[in-house]
């Protein structure tokens, strides 16, 4: 009966690590949106001070599936405090350090008086690649370049066809409004905003695999959650047995995530999605 006891318990915990490896290019999607939203929040966009106002905070995200009243199924969403029509792009003093990665508009220049519009633009569209940028370089598709990756997102959107479509959408407007309608401004926008998402969370791996295990173990994030977790991450080791446990396993960034998560955040199991009572959209945007 014993052995049949700890057979049963073994099949349990085996079935349970599958099913949190299932959600894998889920959690790895929704942190890439996150990432990026926490560098715009951060950073500016350029060495000159270009700066998102006001900053682009994470309002949860979450990897627990979730279904509409009109029968549409989303796998996972992130949203932000404040919706993107409300951000403006402002020029303040900054120093050359606080815009790293640069974003790049694509050649020629915007219209006069356009500029602060176009890199909101490219900025919101990075945010919504974000998500498939996680994808490709948790695939390692290193020996692709940017064209080639965006190319073949259009062709194969997947779990990114959402965001595809709001990013296009986007591009189009822009080209229209900021660069006069030229020929191929669109698809230089989602050139450059794909760059830019790319450079921003190549720099902030760990912080992408970490949030990536705390989705995996808890299924929703929220944005202090986040920053509280990369900060015990990126710091010294908290006092206690808990801090202790976690600092050993710091330079694991996925592991650490999942631990953190477990650990330091209230109750057993997945925290279901704020959405998932009230309804609304699934949101890279």
């Amino acid at each position: 009966m014993l052995r049949f006891a700890c057979g049963a318990t073994g099949l349990v915990s085996t079935a349970v690590v599958l099913q949190r490896l299932e959600t894998l290019p889920t959690a790895y999607h929704e942190a890439g949106h996150s990432i990026v939203a926490l560098h715009l929040a951060q950073r500016a966009l350029t060495p000159r001070g270009h700066v998102l106002a006001p900053a682009p905070q994470l309002r949860f995200t979450t990897i627990v599936p979730r279904v509409t009243e009109k029968g549409v199924r989303y796998a996972g969403e992130t949203k932000l405090v404040v919706r993107w029509r409300d951000l403006e792009v402002q020029q303040q003093e900054v120093s050359t350090a606080d815009a790293q990665p640069v974003l790049q508009l694509p050649p020629p220049p915007p219209c006069d008086g356009t500029e602060p519009h176009a890199y909101l633009s490219v900025a919101r569209i990075a945010y919504l690649f974000g998500g498939r940028v996680a994808e490709d370089t948790l695939r390692r598709r290193d020996g692709l370049c940017t064209e080639q990756l965006v190319e073949e997102l259009r062709a194969k959107p997947a779990a990114a066809s959402g965001d595809l479509r709001k990013a296009e959408q986007l591009a189009g407007l822009a080209a229209a409004s900021d660069f006069a309608g030229r020929a191929g401004a669109p698809l230089a926008l989602l050139h450059a905003s794909y760059a830019f998402a790319e450079a921003v969370l190549h720099a902030r791996w760990t912080q992408v695999q970490a949030l990536s295990g705390a989705l995996m173990a808890r299924g929703t994030m929220d944005g202090s959650q986040m920053c509280d977790m990369l900060a015990e991450m990126q710091g010294p080791a908290a006092p206690g047995y808990t801090g202790q446990l976690l600092g050993s396993v710091a330079s694991w960034p996925l592991l650490f995530g999942f631990a953190w998560a477990s650990l330091r955040i209230p109750g057993l199991g997945y925290i279901p999605s704020p959405l998932s009572v009230s309804g609304g959209r699934r949101s890279g945007a």
